[in-house]
């Protein structure tokens, strides 16, 4: 998992982001840490939950096993019609093919039951039989870092409710979007090449207090 070294120049710029009339409150839940520690611990365990979910919702590894054992089954599945002939060739049997035969018996079924599973993990994580199968997975890394992880973090260090402002302009602005705009920026969370909006925040912090999801719990 990638992990996140976090300056204390970073920590500084974050908690200034907010502007002056926001400041970093006590650490009542750790009183051994002071306020800017308290601080980048959060922080460096919402990035790490973020990261979590990058690697969780990254399914090419699983996707390349699942193509490899069904290209497997087909040719193991030709092969076992060829050996099992209607026809009795008994010049085969000096090359003892019987054995192979029921190798490809055991085989063809244990490769398939492997692609049903990994296709399970595909769909629903690798925690898929657990009750939290499809909890990282119903929102995006950004969704969960922006609308959740952050906005925690903000309630917690800086002793205040996280809200969305708009300017006379209707541009979105205010502490809150500055705190994740300087997060994503000292730790490079970009939209691919480009920087999340604050359109994008906005949404992420909306979603999840509507309790909104990119898709359905299982109802398994």
């Amino acid at each position: 998992m990638t992990q996140t070294a976090i300056s204390t120049d970073a920590v500084d710029r974050i908690a200034a982001s907010v502007g002056p009339k926001i400041k970093l409150i006590g650490a009542n839940d750790t009183p051994d840490y002071s306020n800017d520690l308290k601080l980048r611990w959060r922080l460096h365990r919402s990035l790490r939950w973020y990261h979590l979910a990058r690697e969780r919702r990254s399914d090419a590894d699983y996707k390349l096993q699942v193509r490899q054992l069904a290209a497997i089954v087909k040719a193991g599945s030709k092969l076992r019609k060829l050996l099992k002939s209607d026809r009795d060739w008994e010049w085969l049997k000096e090359f003892q093919f019987e054995v192979l035969t029921d190798d490809l018996d055991v085989a063809i079924p244990l490769a398939e039951r492997a692609i049903y599973d990994l296709e399970l993990k595909i769909e629903w994580g690798e925690d898929f039989l657990t009750d939290a199968r499809d909890a990282i997975r119903k929102r995006s890394a950004f969704e969960w870092l922006a609308g959740a992880y952050l906005a925690q973090d903000y309630r917690i260090c800086f002793g205040t409710e996280p809200t969305l402002q708009r300017n006379t302009h209707g541009q979105l602005s205010g502490p809150y979007i500055l705190f994740v705009e300087q997060v994503l920026l000292e730790f490079r969370v970009r939209n691919g090449p480009r920087p999340f909006s604050r359109e994008a925040i906005a949404k992420a912090l909306t979603d999840v207090r509507k309790g909104k999801y990119r898709r359905a719990a299982s109802s398994a």
